[in-house]
Parts: structure tokens; sequence; C-alpha cells
């Protein structure tokens, strides 16, 4: 290579990693009827105060820049705009048999948009990229192993009750009637097929949001703006940000997770009381005799280790989840009832194993009573009782929401909120304790227990964001943090010496452009075909 071409190649490559010492990647996901407009615009006056420019990119927009068999209307009223929409993500999915479609799309994109930038000489530096917005965890999945540590997933909460408001209030605009008779598709529908669809294609809000590694309450009476600001101050690591009451909580209630071996999920819980102080952990786990639960390690004479993976007298029963095979036998009973007995309720061509699937189907397999495992929450507030620690008043953080079984004792047990991570679909708590409890209300009943989601820093970027190895000189003159001029913290960075021509994340997005260039090859998507992620 000639001197000049050398020298060219050495700009090249200082250049690139110059960028990639400050870019940043957000997604944004939030549920139907949540003013995402309100959080996007924030998020960029945020980065703009940081000294950041912040582009988006609405994947809504990559959708319809697909070759499509007919065009997507962009300009049909509001209802119609939404449904389409979702229709055409699920088809696209579908017809490339990629649940993170619209990722490869956003990755891409941003490639394209920074050589466009490139060539035309703007500077890149501090540049942040906002994707809006995302709608599968196959698509958070994509993001996070392409860019690794600068993704950022930001999921921005409104009750339940107000983004219906606001959903009804923009049809009623974009149609000009308030009279759902005259619109196409009806909010409840609409809400119903955002929050989950059939897999593996439909989209899945409801799975995706407590994936997110920053949460935001952009409720009407929110001040959202501020909450932006500090997790942006953390990201771009401002060593005088330390985690709040309710970042720590959880923190601690996903560590008591961590020590669950149970097959079917993970669940933590931590009571705190009002300054903040753990009184109790909780996991789901079977509970062991003379209290508590078994633990890794803890074979103690006379008291085996009995979890659930190690319960019963056969590796056959050992390799099945109680739970489940109570199920299968209940499902088992009932269709042996209809199909036998004096009056003939089947047909003897009715197949058991398509019969016994249609059983378990129906809210049977939503049981969770013959689970040997004690939820996290009992845990919690049993371990407090056996060591004489009073929880009325207290707070309790739970890593997914209650069950109905411990939403009516922490009722009971005078706790005074719990604040969850994860949703869970088979609880009954609201249903069965409205007169008791109120569930991501804008208004709470004060004399209710409020069970309300979290906000703050995610549990799994709490240990990366918020260690710092340094926050004085060596003559004990505190650090300064400049807004316009600090640099995040990658926690994946590489080594100077150890770095190639390119990014790794450049390189994965080259190899998108590339899997896209074969998956575009084929005929287009038809908005006409039917998919398995139909709502």
């Amino acid at each position: 290579m000639s001197g000049a071409g050398e020298n060219e190649a050495v700009k090249a490559y200082a250049l690139e990693h110059q960028i990639a010492e400050t870019e940043l990647v957000f997604g944004l996901v939030g549920a139907l009827g949540t003013d995402m407009e309100r959080v996007s615009r924030d998020l960029h006056l945020g980065l703009e105060e940081m000294g950041y420019q912040a582009q988006e990119i609405r994947l809504s927009d990559l959708l319809r820049e697909v070759e499509w068999d007919e065009p997507i209307d962009e300009n049909a009223k509001l209802d119609s705009y939404i449904a389409t929409h979702m229709d055409a993500g699920n088809r696209l999915r579908s017809d490339w048999g990629r649940p993170d479609a619209l990722a490869l799309l956003a990755a891409a994109k941003i490639a394209a948009e920074r050589d466009v930038l490139l060539a035309g000489g703007v500077p890149l530096e501090r540049r942040a990229w906002v994707l809006r917005q995302l709608k599968t965890p196959e698509e958070v999945q994509t993001l996070r192993d392409v860019y690794g540590s600068r993704f950022f997933l930001i999921a921005a909460y409104t009750p339940d009750d107000e983004r219906v408001e606001w959903l009804n209030q923009a049809i009623t605009t974009s149609r000009r009637s308030s009279d759902p008779a005259n619109w196409d598709f009806q909010v409840a529908e609409l809400l119903r097929r955002d929050q989950s669809e059939e897999p593996p294609y439909g989209q899945n809000v409801r799975d995706t949001f407590h994936r997110a590694d920053l949460f935001v309450d952009a409720g009407r009476e929110a001040n959202l703006r501020p909450q932006l600001d500090r997790l942006l101050e953390i990201l771009l690591a401002n060593p005088f940000k330390a985690p709040t009451k309710d970042e720590f909580a959880l923190f601690e209630a996903n560590g008591a997770a961590r020590m669950s071996a149970e097959p079917g999920r993970q669940v933590g819980a931590a009571l705190v009381n009002e300054q903040g102080e753990i009184i109790a952990l909780g996991t789901n786990e079977v509970p062991r005799p003379g209290g508590g639960v078994y633990r890794e390690g803890s074979n103690e004479p006379g008291i085996p280790d009995q979890r659930e993976f190690r319960f019963g007298s056969t590796e056959e029963e050992r390799a099945v989840d109680t739970n489940d095979r109570m199920q299968r036998e209940i499902g088992l009973e009932i269709a042996d009832a209809l199909k036998g007995g004096e009056r003939e309720w089947l047909s003897e061509e009715v197949d058991p194993d398509e019969l016994l699937t249609v059983i378990l189907a129906t809210r049977l397999g939503d049981l969770t009573e013959f689970g040997r495992a004690m939820h996290a929450e009992m845990s919690a507030i049993l371990d407090a009782a056996r060591n004489g620690r009073a929880v009325a008043g207290a707070s309790l953080y739970v890593t997914t929401f209650p069950c109905h079984n411990c939403a009516r004792h922490i009722v009971g047990a005078g706790i005074r909120n719990c604040v969850f991570l994860a949703p869970y679909e088979k609880s009954q708590a609201a249903m069965l304790h409205s007169d008791a409890l109120d569930v991501a209300r804008s208004a709470p009943d004060v004399a209710k227990v409020t069970f309300e989601p979290f906000v703050g820093v995610a549990p799994s970027r709490y240990a990366e964001l918020f260690t710092w190895n340094r926050r004085k000189m060596d003559s004990g003159t505190l650090l300064t943090w400049d807004p316009g001029t600090a640099r995040p913290r990658f926690a994946d960075n590489e080594a100077s010496e150890l770095r190639q021509a390119r990014p790794a994340y450049r390189v994965h997005e080259y190899l998108i452009m590339a899997l896209l260039t074969r998956l575009q090859a084929d005929p287009g998507p038809s908005l006409r075909a039917p998919t398995d992620g139909k709502g």
C-alpha cells in the first residue's frame, strides 16, 4: 500500500472508532395508546442538551419501504392505519420467517444513514439513533446482539385508563366521529392485538416491554423529561448518580430470583420499609422442613434436597413438572368423562390427544396451585414472619406481577403497595380483588393496595451502570462531570490493541444488509395473504 493509501486507511480506522466511542442506539416500546411522540421528543431534547445529535427512525416507515404487492395506505384513518400496519408487520415477519424482521431493517437503515452522513462530511461524534418502536422480543434480542451495550431499550408506561382514553380521542379526531359504529376497528380489539398476537410472527408488546433497560412513566401527570434526563446522565457516566429506592429494591428482588431452580420461571421478591431497608427477600422455590426453602448446597442431615427437579421416586416423575403433570391428569379425567358414561358426549372418532390439547388450552392450563414451590411473594412474607419483622405498611417489589393467590395475601398482610417488573397474564388479581387493590390506574384509590409498574434502571443493567471505580482524583478533588463532553461507558468496549479495522457492530450491520439482500430477492410479501401472526 502506498504512503497516501496507508494514511487514508489510518484516518478511516481512527474515524470509525472515534464515532464508536460515543454512538448510542435507543429502542422505544410502549403499549398502544401511549404518547410515544412525547417520549421521543423529550428524549431528543435531553440528548441535545448532552451535546448529541439524535435521529429518529420509525419502523412503520421502514415497513412501507418494503416492496409489497400493493401499497400500504399511510393516509388511512387512524384505526385503519394501526390495523393495516399491524397486519403488514405480521405478514413481513411471516414471509421472511423472521420475528426480528423489522430490527434487521432498522439496523440496515442506521448503517445506510450513517454512510450518507459520512459521505457528506457531517461530524458523527455524539450521534444517537432512536428506533420507534419495537414490538417483539426477537427484535430486542437482535438489536442487542448487533449493538451490544450501546443499545438501550426504553419502555414507556401509561396507565390503562389513560391509554384507552387517548386512543378513543385520537380515533375520534381522525374519523371526525365519536361513534365507534363509524370506525372500521374498535379500540378494545386494537389494544388486544397490540399486547399479544399468535406466535411466532405476531406482535407482542406485553412480552417485549419488561425486557427494557430503562423504564419511564409517561402518564398524563408524570414529569417525563426529568426522568429521561436522569437516565441519560447515568448512561453518560455521571459518577454521582446513585440508585433510587425502587431500583435498589428491585435489584435485590432480581438477585433473589436467581436462587430459584424452578422449571417454570424464576421470580424474586423484596419487602422494603419506608426508609428503603430490606425487611425480607423471597424466591419461588420448594419449602423445606424447619422453614425457608431448599437452596443450592443446603443438604442437611435428615433434610435431603427435594427441589422440583429432584422430587419423585422415579426418573420419569422427576422429568416432569408436578403442576404440569397434575394439569394433564385432570385434563385426561375430563376427556374420559366426556367420552364415557351413559351419555355419549363425544364421538369415538375424536382423537384423544387432540381433545386433551383443547382442554389444556382453556384456563385449566393456567392453574398453578399444584406446583410445589412457594411463590416469591409468600416466601418473603413468611420469611419476615419467621424472623419477627413487621410488614404492615411495607412495599413489595417483585420481578413478576403477583398471581391472584399471592395478591390476596399481600392485601391481608397490610402491605401498602406492590411494584412489579414483568406482567403475568394468568393472574386474576385485578378481577378477584378489585375491592381491595388498584392495578396501574392513573388515580388509584388511596385506601386500596396499589400495584404499579417499575420505573428506573432495570436490574439487568444495574451493576453495569451504577458501578464506579473512581469519583475523585489522587489529590482528593472530586471529579467533575460535563454533560456536553461526557462519554458513555460500554461494558463490551474493545481494548485499543485488540480493535479490528471496524467496530464489531459495524461489521454486524453489513452482514445484516447482506442478509436482507437475500431475503428481498424473493417476490415481495403480500398484504392479502393470511399469516400465522394475524390477530
